[in-house]
């Protein structure tokens, strides 16, 4: 039998798991605070960080980042163009849809990716 998933946003009271799930912990990192800058662009409604969990245990499966704007204008430019980036999932989940899933909440419906907290 399949385990069903749900997609949500990522909540502000998930930031450390996230960091430790993406495996950013050590603090002052280059990796660090690139997660940083993200969740903080995130909450501030600039990116939109998604996460798939697993129902029955509410696990984090994947997780996916879109950016509204970019440095590089050509990747994203907050009207044309957004920057769909960091779509990951882990590894026992592979090749059952979770990508697309993923993929599908924020750029095929993107109303669903405004989110207040």
């Amino acid at each position: 039998m399949q385990s069903e998933m749900r997609i949500e946003p990522l909540h502000p009271t998930e930031v450390a798991d996230f960091f430790a799930w993406r495996g950013a912990s050590d603090p002052g990192t280059y990796l660090d605070a690139a997660f940083d800058s993200q969740i903080g662009q995130h909450l501030e409604g600039s990116r939109f960080i998604f996460l798939a969990k697993e129902e029955a245990e509410n696990e984090w499966i994947g997780t996916v980042s879109l950016a509204l704007f970019h440095h590089d204008e050509e990747l994203a430019d907050g009207q044309t163009r957004v920057y769909l980036q960091a779509l990951e999932i882990i590894s026992l989940w592979l090749r059952r849809g979770v990508g697309t899933k993923l993929t599908q909440h924020v750029v095929i419906s993107p109303a669903k990716a405004v989110t207040k907290f």
